[in-house]
């Protein structure tokens, strides 16, 4: 039995007390969790391809704060699919909210003294 109880003691210290997204988030500048949370609540409501349960929103979420993280320390670690899948979303949510293209005033003459 003592065996068991050493390998299990080996995965609780190899793995460390919080695996969650959290610990992610946790490590995150307040204004990077703001954009997050924003990323969240998007995915939810407002994403082109299909709005996303609680669940899968909160897990891109955390996707997005693991790769941040992990890039940061590691500019080489390899980004597994879901990853990337979430990165794909923060794509298309950057995109969505960039402000349209405005086009110049055309009353741009009229002050002009010739």
């Amino acid at each position: 039995m003592s065996d068991i109880s050493e390998q299990v003691q080996n995965l609780l210290d190899s793995v460390g007390e919080k695996t969650s997204a959290g610990k992610y988030l946790d490590q995150l500048t307040e204004d990077s969790r703001e954009v997050l949370d924003e990323f969240e609540q998007w995915l939810r409501t407002e994403d082109p391809r299909g709005n996303k349960s609680e669940s899968t929103a909160r897990a891109y979420k955390g996707y997005v704060a693991k790769a941040i993280v992990e890039l940061t320390n590691n500019p080489s670690y390899e980004l597994d699919t879901d990853v990337k899948s979430a990165i794909n979303a923060l794509h298309r949510f950057q995109a969505a909210m960039k402000p349209a293209e405005q086009a110049p005033p055309s009353n741009l003459d009229d002050d002009v003294d010739e």
